[in-house]
């Protein structure tokens, strides 16, 4: 006696992935993150970081590269590597208009800045906002730069008088 069945075998179909990831907001921060959601394969999907975190996210991620494997129950593997990014640094360039005599006010700080996210807003320690102040006394002022992220840098100049004096040519030390 024999008996013959027909059966069909079907295999699972691929491990795919969703990927979102979150870039860090501010320059050398550590707050990026990414979450990993699987499909495909056969479910109970287990998760092995390069970071060592074995969850489907892993969070407070500085700049570069990260490396995910994901297993399914079967033991068929699906690598993938998500980079996460950086803003640049906010830099800047200053021109120091140093005052012409002791009691003037003429003295000028003018800069140019770069890097961050968005847009730049500049905010003087005299209340002053914009890239350029002037009628400046002798002393010191203070810039704050801050970006759409709320990254900021803040840079210290001073402002001065300086004598200067001319000595007769034959005046001897």
């Amino acid at each position: 006696c024999e008996k013959v069945e027909e059966m069909s075998l079907t295999s699972p179909s691929d491990i795919t992935t969703d990927v979102e990831a979150n870039a860090i907001s501010c320059f050398e921060g550590a707050n990026g993150n990414i979450l990993v959601t699987a499909s495909g394969g056969t479910e109970n999907f287990s998760y092995e970081w390069s970071n060592g975190d074995i969850e489907n996210s892993t969070n407070n991620l500085s700049e570069g590269n990260y490396n995910i494997t994901i297993t399914d129950t079967n033991n068929c593997a699906h690598s993938e590597t998500v980079y996460i990014s950086e803003p640049s640094q906010i830099t800047l360039d200053a021109v120091v208009g140093d005052i012409s005599c002791a009691s003037e006010t003429n003295g000028s700080i003018n800069v140019t800045a770069s890097g961050g996210t968005g847009n730049l807003n500049y905010a003087w320690s005299n209340g002053i906002t914009g890239t350029e102040v002037n009628d400046l006394a002798d002393g010191p002022y203070e810039l704050t730069i801050t970006d759409d992220n709320n990254c900021e840098t803040i840079e210290s100049f001073t402002t001065g008088y300086y004598i200067h004096l001319t000595l007769p040519t034959n005046y001897l030390f």
